[in-house]
């Protein structure tokens, strides 16, 4: 029970974070779930119509068949490649906007407060918490990114499923087989789960050890300039 709460609480903040996303840079976020998307698809192209052109090879022998499965993955994957190039042009020139509505935004949201909650003591702890997790990475680059990748994972998903919808409903593979394709998706699902889990568990840990050795080398120089302040 408190898993599934601390999942909720979870999916709510990622939400909030993704709402303030788009309200930053709408068409970067746009640009971000197309790219996401789009580019899992060459992939899947390729091992359809492959897993086509070997059954032609193998029983058919069509070779007119074979022709067009070749041109339709060779003409397919060009254009995607073409598309998802032209939508990563795009979306580096709204990735320099992006910072810039950034500054807009956290600009107008600190003029829209009250001036007796700006110089309240738990608002400015706050903001410095705020920039000290940002210099350790914890900002909108790594929200959007993550964003990214989740969406990747979906559309990987989804795209596994679509692809091997059939296999689960055909009659000449067995119940054990069809079981145990199941239990090996559920327990890729579950290296992946645990090894991103760790891999933000390390993340974390060097983004503290980055902040105190900043903050280390702050005092240091504080330090210097206040007992040897002719040497600095």
């Amino acid at each position: 029970m408190a898993l599934f709460k601390k999942f909720i609480e979870n999916v709510s903040l990622i939400k909030r974070g993704v709402k303030m996303l788009f309200q930053i840079e709408r068409t970067y976020m746009i640009l971000l779930i197309l790219t996401s998307v789009i580019s899992v698809i060459p992939n899947y192209i390729n091992i359809y119509f492959m897993a086509k052109i070997v059954d032609e090879l193998v029983e058919g022998k069509n070779i007119n068949r074979i022709i067009l499965y070749v041109l339709v993955t060779l003409i397919g994957n060009f254009v995607l490649s073409l598309l998802i190039g032209g939508l990563t042009q795009l979306r580096g020139y709204r990735h320099n906007q992006f910072f810039k509505n950034e500054q807009m935004f956290l600009a107008d949201k600190l003029l829209s407060m009250d001036y007796s909650d700006i110089e309240n003591r738990e608002t400015k702890m706050l903001f410095e918490q705020i920039k000290a997790e940002s210099r350790s990475g914890y900002n909108t680059f790594y929200l959007y990114t993550y964003f990214g990748s989740l969406i990747t994972s979906v559309s990987n998903i989804i795209a596994s499923f679509l692809l091997t919808f059939n296999l689960f409903f055909a009659a000449d593979i067995s119940i054990a087989g069809k079981l145990l394709s199941v239990a090996f998706i559920i327990l890729t699902i579950c290296i992946n789960f645990y090894t991103t889990k760790k891999q933000n568990e390390y993340n974390y840990i060097m983004s503290a050890k980055n902040v105190i050795s900043m903050l280390f080398q702050i005092f240091m120089t504080v330090f210097t300039a206040i007992i040897m302040p002719g040497k600095t």
